[in-house]
């Protein structure tokens, strides 16, 4: 994930990731708690 990673102008604690790779990550992160609802009764959908 850091070779994905570009510094923000005018800081060096700050970062940009790609679209692609924010995509990517999300999707992951949905799948790996879609088995863990916090709500089961309640539809955010």
């Amino acid at each position: 994930m850091l070779s994905s990673t570009t510094p923000t102008e005018g800081s060096k604690a700050k970062y940009q990731i790609g679209p692609a790779l924010a995509d990517r990550v999300s999707e992951q992160a949905t799948d790996l708690l879609a088995a863990f609802p916090l709500y089961r009764g309640v539809d955010l959908a």
